[in-house]
């Protein structure tokens, strides 16, 4: 009987937690799925942790890469062996909350992506992102950057990984599903994952390769939703000031003359009345922290 939901765990050296990850899956309070795991040359003792966890769950499926794929690849390798339309990401040192499956089958209504709010665990601290879940203010974040903030918690709709994005390929997906239809996801305000922070992480460990590839996406955003074509270091001063609140190193007033364009370009295709003054809003307090 072919599951309802194919779930894709890549692990790489991740033994200290993978015990924890692969039981917050088996541990749902919805049941039907497959949980399928691809080893990607572990130096630890992951395998031997899979092989001997497979052999406690009907539902557990090992898979081992005779060769370093990373990522991407061992991802899309999992997704080509799954039978359920749609894939839930669990990355091998995050955990999931008992509820998150029953809550994307009680609640997707048949939409290509699927989202929740995240909670971030760093050593025994914990905050919780609260994102803005209206569908403009999503698509308007994802020109420059990757608003979900996770991508463990991602649910999405059976499509492969763009292999030329060795990193960052959740950006690139979710941009694609939403150069298709702005109105493909489900936001789901809850908190379904927790998002383990710790020093091998791969935002840790390779931060700078991260930004060339987002930046790639962000940039090839801008040109579809906006159809303004922009050099990809102005792109960065741009995400650098919606996310980070840092000032550009471009002349103020040009700057200041590229966001009213982009304002005026997002706001003639997407907005209506009561979104433009959110977005007013949201931009000028940018500007009023930023460039005055």
């Amino acid at each position: 009987m072919t599951p309802k939901l194919s779930v894709v765990m890549s692990v790489k050296n991740h033994a200290h937690y993978l015990e924890d990850s692969i039981k917050s899956i088996l541990n749902q309070t919805f049941a039907d799925f497959e949980l399928l795991i691809a080893d990607d040359m572990s130096a630890d003792n992951s395998y031997d942790i899979l092989n001997t966890m497979s052999k406690q769950d009907k539902r557990i499926k090992v898979f081992k890469n005779s060769n370093a794929l990373g990522l991407t690849k061992t991802l899309n390798y999992l997704i080509s062996q799954s039978n359920s339309q749609y894939i839930a990401r669990q990355d091998a040192d995050d955990m999931s909350y008992a509820e998150r499956f029953e809550n994307f089958i009680r609640t997707n209504k048949d939409k290509q992506l699927y989202t929740t709010n995240i909670e971030i665990l760093n050593g025994t601290a914990s905050t919780f992102t609260n994102k803005n879940s209206e569908p403009y203010f999503v698509l308007f974040n994802f020109l420059f950057y990757y608003y979900f903030t996770g991508h463990g918690q991602l649910i999405f709709k059976k499509n492969l990984y763009n292999e030329k994005f060795k990193f960052c390929q959740d950006y690139e997906l979710c941009s694609s599903f939403l150069r298709s239809d702005i109105n493909c996801f489900n936001f789901n305000k809850g908190i379904d994952y927790i998002y383990r922070k710790h020093s091998n992480t791969i935002y840790k460990t390779h931060r700078s390769k991260q930004i060339y590839y987002s930046l790639t996406t962000a940039k090839e955003n801008i040109k579809h939703f906006l159809h303004i074509d922009m050099p990809i270091h102005t792109v960065h001063q741009l995400r650098n000031f919606f996310l980070e609140h840092k000032p550009p190193t471009m002349d103020k007033t040009i700057f200041l003359i590229l966001l009213k364009k982009i304002k005026s370009e997002f706001v003639s295709r997407y907005c209506n009345k009561g979104n433009i003054e959110q977005l007013d809003l949201f931009i000028n307090d940018r500007i009023n922290s930023v460039l005055c």
